[in-house]
């Protein structure tokens, strides 16, 4: 059957015929209409004796150009990539986003046969535990991986990192 299908003769037969059932069946059958049949749209196509189509007979459907011509006067041409945006209003004040700043230290490692452990700012963590803002992602015997905000960082042992972060807005009313 893909033999069929990527064989352009048969491929384009087929949308034909679809194109013709559907203007058959929106055609008014109360208006006289000249009819044509598919072995007159359709060029002679030349068949191998191996190849097998999907149908021995074509399908008797009738093609009417003016209902067509109708049918496409009546619907109104648009745009489909056309979209209505919506202009934000410009804002007199530019609000800055305020950034608050911490400092970790790595104290220790400890790594002992599988077990890997981290010593930040006195609290002990494994890979995939977090302090404040800061995942630790890998524990290494040079030091150890952290993620803050989408931020990797590698920090040696008795090193410093400040990260920074947006600072939390007041709710309190002014």
């Amino acid at each position: 059957m893909k033999k069929h299908l990527n064989n352009p003769w048969v491929s384009g037969t087929l949308a034909l015929l679809a194109v013709l059932l559907v203007a058959n069946s929106v055609m008014d059958s109360s208006t006289p209409s000249p009819s044509y049949s598919v072995e007159d749209t359709v060029d002679e196509y030349e068949q191998d004796e191996n190849e097998e189509t999907a149908f021995s007979d074509p399908i008797g459907a009738v093609f009417d150009a003016s209902s067509i011509k109708e049918l496409a006067a009546q619907s109104s041409p648009r745009n489909i990539f056309e979209r209505q945006l919506e202009k934000p209003e410009p804002s007199e004040e530019i609000e800055e986003v305020a950034l608050a700043e911490t400092t970790i230290k790595v104290k220790g490692i400890w790594i002992q046969n599988n077990l890997r452990y981290v010593i930040i700012d006195d609290q002990t963590l494994k890979p995939g535990q977090s302090i404040e803002r800061v995942r630790v992602l890998s524990i290494e015997e040079q030091g150890v991986w952290v993620t803050s905000n989408d931020e990797q960082h590698f920090i040696e042992p008795g090193q410093s990192w400040t990260y920074r972060y947006p600072k939390a807005k007041d709710k309190s009313p002014n």
